[in-house]
């Protein structure tokens, strides 16, 4: 048989449920595509089974065609969109070729202010800082197919700039050699820690320049762990003694 036969006979029998209504679209569009030097495209079959058909011409003008069952495959990634969509800790998937969004959840519009159709239209790069771009792009090229989390920062709708843990691991995703990362907003967290070191900093100058002696021993054995000027000038012992 010829292979048009095959994809008539198979459309015939409706082997072929995404070409309902568009038959003959659906084959020419399939004819073309055999036709390419080298393609890869996934099908559907009949009892929601998958198949990933990967076709190369061949130097005399012939085809090789491999058909691979990726039934499972598909279940374990509706299952991962499932988790994707409905956690609460902003998520998003971008392509590792090209840099743009390919799928964001609820909870990272939410966070960051942006539609949906505002995020897919943007790359990685856009929503960094334009003075953290060059490092990223650097960076990127390291991760690989390992797991990574790295501080970083994000730029909200409004503008915001915000501090951020990205998580972030390779996958596949449609296809496509991609990179999906979860974002953990640490802002709140930095500008505390910021505060309670200046805290920190404003104590030690008025302990170190007060006129009295200030100390500080440790329960167990008594041992200084803390002694200001006023104190090393009235034993005559440097407190690193």
């Amino acid at each position: 048989m010829r292979f048009e036969d095959t994809l008539r006979s198979g459309l015939a029998r409706g082997q072929y449920p995404e070409a309902e209504g568009r038959e003959e679209d659906w084959l020419a569009e399939r004819i073309t595509r055999h036709r390419q030097p080298l393609s890869s495209h996934e099908q559907c079959l009949p009892g929601d089974r998958w198949v990933r058909i990967e076709e190369r011409r061949t130097s005399d003008g012939g085809n090789i065609g491999v058909r691979i069952d990726i039934t499972d495959l598909k279940r374990r990634e509706s299952s991962f969109r499932l988790l994707f969509e409905s956690n609460p800790v902003p998520m998003f998937v971008f392509d590792t070729e090209t840099l743009r969004y390919i799928a964001v959840n609820d909870a990272a519009l939410m966070h960051y202010g942006y539609s949906r159709q505002q995020f897919l239209s943007m790359t990685a790069l856009d929503m960094r800082p334009e003075e953290d771009r060059e490092t990223f792009r650097a960076d990127i090229k390291t991760f690989g197919n390992h797991r990574t989390a790295a501080p970083s920062r994000h730029k909200k709708s409004d503008g915001t700039i915000i501090e951020i843990e990205v998580y972030s691991r390779a996958l596949t995703y449609d296809g496509r050699s991609a990179r999906f990362a979860s974002v953990i907003d640490i802002t709140d967290r930095k500008r505390a820690e910021g505060e309670l070191r200046r805290t920190r900093e404003f104590l030690d100058t008025i302990i170190e320049n007060v006129p009295a002696m200030i100390s500080v021993k440790e329960a167990r054995e008594q041992r200084y762990v803390l002694v200001n000027r006023a104190g090393e000038q009235l034993l005559a012992s440097p407190a690193t003694s």
